[in-house]
């Protein structure tokens, strides 16, 4: 059961990701929110009063954040899905929970600023050549398929081993 629990925090944790791909800005943007990700986790943990919680007390504290020009130091997905829920599994106080937020949301968006960097060099590279040859399946592999794939890996594999093994 807690594998599944996991496992679904995972999926919905790459829905909030600030550059998933897909589900749209009112999508990305209504699952960044802390307390809605608490609400969600506490769901899927079993312990609703204590993700909504732990999300208000987080949404208090990043209330303010937000990214200028597309650009920001810390993840807000990775505050409201896989903090929340750590909090919720490993039952730490708020402030350690914040603590932990602020850390692993910085973490994870500089590893996604160093893997979206170095996929995009090589999916380039394929989408040039389908370019050059007129094979749209090779523009479709380097503009869809290896992106969001790695980004998928990392995102939810991510947030899977961070709660199973954490």
């Amino acid at each position: 059961m807690f594998f599944i629990q996991c496992a679904l925090i995972g999926i919905v944790s790459i829905f909030a990701s600030s550059f998933a791909p897909w589900g749209g800005y009112i999508m990305k943007y209504l699952l960044q929110r802390p307390f809605i990700g608490g609400l969600i986790c506490g769901l899927i943990l079993g312990d609703v009063t204590k993700g909504v919680i732990i999300g208000c007390a987080m949404q208090l504290v990043y209330i303010g954040y937000f990214q200028v020009g597309g650009i920001g130091s810390m993840d807000m997905g990775i505050i409201a899905f896989p903090c929340v829920a750590l909090a919720i599994i490993s039952h730490i106080d708020i402030t350690a929970a914040i603590a932990l937020a602020t850390g692993l949301s910085t973490v994870f968006a500089s590893a996604e600023i160093v893997l979206r960097n170095a996929i995009c060099v090589m999916a380039g590279s394929i989408m040039k050549r389908g370019c050059g040859e007129g094979n749209d399946k090779k523009i479709f592999l380097g503009y869809w398929v290896i992106p969001v794939s790695m980004y998928t890996l990392m995102r939810g594999v991510g947030t899977f081993l961070l709660l199973y093994f954490g």
